[in-house]
C-alpha cells in the first residue's frame, strides 16, 4: 500500500448501483447510514493513478454480487483523489475534511468500515480480493458489530397467538417498538371483533336487516376489499359465512353433520352480495340475522398494518406473525434472510418446507388443527360459503403475496376452491404464488414461483 500527502485535488463519487443517486456530501451519506442503521463503507481512492484502486473498482465495486450485498447491508461512499481532474471547491473541501479525520497518513487505497456515529469498526486491507471474498469478510465483520439486535414478544391477541420481532439498537428501543406493535393490534381488535358490543363489526351485525350503519373509513375500506376478493374468487371467500361455521362443533369426539334444513336456512342469511356499501361510509346487511366477521382476513390485515407502522418508525427489519399469517421485511442482523417454515400437515411439529421471505407475506390455511373424519374422509374446518358444507381434498394451502391480508383471504379461498381451480386463480394474479398439499400428501406449486422452496 502506497502513501501520499493531500496535495491532490479531491472529489467524491458514489459506487454505481449501490445507491439510487450520488450523495451530495459525506454528511448526507452518514445521515442515510443513521436512518438505515447501516455501516458506512468509506473508500479513499485515486481513480486515475492508483492501480490497486482501479482493481477495487473493477473486481469488487462493479461486481453484481457486491452491489446486491451493499444495497441491503451498507451505505457506500468513495472519496476520490484524482491527479488530472479539477473539481468544485465544496467537493474538495468535503473530501479533505474526511481525509483529516480518517486518513491522515494519505493511504491509497484505504477502505474503512464505520458506524453511523463515525466510529471506525475496521480497516480493510486490499489484497486483490475477489468480490465474493470481500463480501464474505465484510459480512463477518458486520455480524460481530451487532448494531442491531432482534427483540421479540409473544402474546395472545384477536383470539390467536401473535409474535412480534423487531430489530433495534438497544433493549429500551426494542421494548418501545414491541409495545407499539401490541397497541396497534389491540386497536384493530377493538375495531373488528365480533365479540364486543362496542365494535363496529358488532354494530353492523346488530342492525342487519334494520338500517345502515356509519363506520370508520378504515373498516369500510376493509369490507370493500373483502367484497372485491369475494368477486375475484367467485364467492369462495366470504366474510358473511361465519354463521355457517357455527353449525359445526369440530371439538366433539363423535361428530354429526347438521341437517340439510338447518344448513339451507342458514345459507339464506349469508352472501357477500347482500352487503351494501353506501355513501358516507355506511354499511347495510340486507338480511335479518346476517353477520360479518373478519376471521379469514383480519389477522392478515393486522400484520400489514403493524408492519406499516414499524416502517414509518424506520425499523429496518422485523417479522409480524399473526398466528401463521406472517409478513417480514429487511434482512436479519446476522445478514441472513427471514425464513418461514410450512408445517407437515400430518406432523405439525415438523417442517415440510422452508421459504425465505424478502418483503413478502405468507398465510397458511390447513385442516391439521381443526377437522373431523367421516367414512375415512377428512373434512376441514373451512366451510364452503356456497354449499354450507366443510371442504375436503386439501390438507394445507400456503399463499405468498406482497400483502398478508391478501394471502390470508386467498389461502381460505383456494382451500374451498380445490387444487385445480385454486391453482388456476393464483396463476392469474401478479406477484402471488401458492403451495398446496392435497389429501394424498402430494405437493402442488403455482406457476412461476419466485421463491426457492427447500426442505
Amino acid at each position: 500500500m502506497k502513501h501520499f500527502f493531500y496535495t491532490l485535488l479531491a472529489t467524491f463519487i458514489i459506487v454505481t448501483g449501490t445507491n439510487a443517486q450520488p450523495f451530495r456530501s459525506s454528511e448526507e451519506a452518514f445521515s442515510v447510514a443513521r436512518q438505515k442503521n447501516h455501516c458506512l463503507l468509506l473508500i479513499f481512492s485515486g481513480s486515475d493513478w492508483c492501480i490497486p484502486c482501479k482493481r477495487i473498482e473493477k473486481n469488487i465495486l462493479s461486481d453484481t454480487l457486491f452491489r446486491e450485498f451493499a444495497q441491503q447491508q451498507l451505505v457506500t461512499f468513495i472519496a476520490d483523489f484524482p491527479q488530472k481532474k479539477k473539481l468544485p471547491a465544496d467537493q474538495k473541501t468535503d473530501n479533505e475534511t474526511l481525509a483529516e479525520e480518517f486518513n491522515p497518513k494519505g493511504s491509497f487505497p484505504l477502505l474503512l468500515l464505520l458506524k453511523p456515529d463515525r466510529t471506525i469498526v475496521a480497516s480493510l486491507e486490499y489484497e486483490n480480493y475477489s468480490a465474493s471474498s470481500f463480501v464474505g469478510e465484510v459480512r463477518n465483520i458486520l455480524s460481530s458489530v451487532n448494531m442491531l439486535h432482534e427483540h421479540s414478544v409473544k402474546t395472545k391477541l384477536m383470539g390467536s397467538a401473535f409474535e412480534f420481532i423487531v430489530c433495534a439498537n438497544d433493549p429500551w428501543s426494542g421494548d418501545e417498538l414491541l409495545q407499539a406493535c401490541i397497541d396497534e393490534t389491540t386497536r384493530l381488535e377493538k375495531l373488528l371483533t365480533e365479540f364486543s358490543d362496542n365494535s363496529e363489526t358488532a354494530l353492523i351485525n346488530k342492525n342487519a336487516g334494520i338500517k345502515p350503519v356509519t363506520i370508520s373509513e378504515e373498516t369500510y375500506q376493509l369490507i370493500s376489499r373483502s367484497k372485491n376478493i369475494s368477486e375475484l374468487t367467485d364467492g369462495a371467500f366470504d366474510i358473511t359465512s361465519g354463521i355457517l361455521k357455527k353449525l359445526y362443533n369440530f371439538k366433539q369426539k363423535s361428530f354429526q353433520l347438521p341437517s340439510y334444513q338447518k344448513i339451507s336456512g342458514t345459507l339464506k342469511k349469508t352472501g357477500y352480495k347482500k352487503i351494501k356499501l353506501l355513501n358516507g361510509n355506511k354499511i347495510f346487511l340486507e338480511q335479518t340475522g346476517m353477520h360479518i366477521g373478519f376471521g379469514a382476513i383480519g389477522k392478515g390485515y393486522a400484520a400489514d398494518r403493524v408492519k406499516k407502522l414499524m416502517l414509518e418508525k424506520n425499523v429496518p427489519c422485523g417479522v409480524i406473525n399473526a398466528s401463521g399469517d406472517l409478513v417480514a421485511w429487511g434482512i436479519r442482523p446476522n445478514g441472513e434472510p427471514w425464513k418461514v417454515g410450512i408445517a407437515n400437515p400430518d406432523q405439525s411439529d415438523r417442517i415440510l418446507l422452508w421459504l425465505p421471505l424478502d418483503g413478502m407475506a405468507i398465510a397458511t390455511s390447513g385442516n391439521y388443527e381443526q377437522y373431523f373424519e367421516i367414512n375415512g374422509f377428512r373434512y376441514s374446518h373451512n366451510i364452503d360459503p356456497k354449499s354450507g358444507y366443510p371442504v375436503r381434498g386439501i390438507k394445507s394451502v400456503s399463499v405468498i403475496s406482497p400483502s398478508a391480508e391478501l394471502s390470508d383471504a386467498l389461502a381460505t379461498a383456494v382451500t374451498v376452491m380445490g387444487v385445480d381451480a385454486g391453482l388456476y386463480l393464483i396463476n392469474q394474479l401478479p406477484q402471488t404464488w401458492c403451495i398446496i398439499v392435497d389429501d394424498k400428501n402430494k405437493l402442488h406449486y403455482s406457476e412461476k414461483m419466485k421463491i426457492d422452496a427447500t426442505a
